[in-house]
């Protein structure tokens, strides 16, 4: 599309050519670019994270397990790291002030998260038994929203910069234990967290009302 107007204004400039110089006005210098004022735009890129869960028991009167090296032997097994890779798609709105090379920003987005994985700690026997149980985990985060600052430094219309502020996600997590006995108890984990994200980035202006960054 940029390639179609750039010919129109040669083509218009070639007809123009057959008036006189005095009809001709001299072309004004475009304004100087700006990062102040607001913005909206779409997001895309990779996930990586960590979910560190846990499933414990206790020894308890006519309760299953029948001594304390058992329950011990489940609850070594019963903590689980999962490290999932993903990919998140969202959109994003801000605002920034320019002065000189000095930038202040605020800025917010809301990501569509694919951010899930399981593991479990394989068979183990229980101490003094032939019977075998089995800790397993499944973790996930569906979306994630982050509202934060920028601040950055501003060279031949380059824009770097550091953020942080706050973040909030929705984390799922489901625990299960199951032996060789036919024994299953499941449980699971359904909560909004709220944390923090920090990072930085680089942009740049393609047009005077288009940018392009990596962050």
């Amino acid at each position: 599309m940029k390639t179609h107007l750039l010919a129109g204004v040669a083509v218009t400039a070639l007809f123009a050519g057959a008036a006189t110089a005095a009809d001709l006005r001299p072309l004004k210098a475009p304004p100087p670019f700006t990062w102040t004022g607001g913005y909206i735009g779409i997001t895309a890129g990779g996930a990586w994270g960590k979910y560190d869960t846990t499933t414990s028991t206790a020894l308890t009167a006519n309760g299953y397990f029948p001594n304390a090296a058992t329950v011990a032997a489940v609850n070594a097994a019963g903590p689980l790291s999962i490290k999932p890779g993903g990919f998140a798609t969202g959109i994003e709105a801000g605002y920034n002030w320019q002065s000189g090379a000095f930038l202040l920003g605020v800025e917010a987005d809301l990501q569509a998260l694919h951010l899930s994985g399981a593991a479990n700690g394989g068979a183990v026997l229980y101490p003094g038994f032939q019977q075998q149980f089995v800790v397993s985990s499944y973790a996930d985060s569906t979306w994630l929203a982050t509202a934060r600052a920028r601040v950055g430094f501003v060279a031949n219309n380059w824009l770097c910069y550091a953020t942080g502020g706050l973040a909030v996600t929705r984390l799922t997590s489901d625990l299960l234990f199951t032996d060789s006995g036919g024994a299953l108890e499941e449980g699971r984990v359904d909560t909004v967290k709220a944390g923090y994200a920090v990072g930085g980035g680089v942009e740049a202006p393609l047009t005077d009302r288009l940018s392009l960054k990596v962050e």
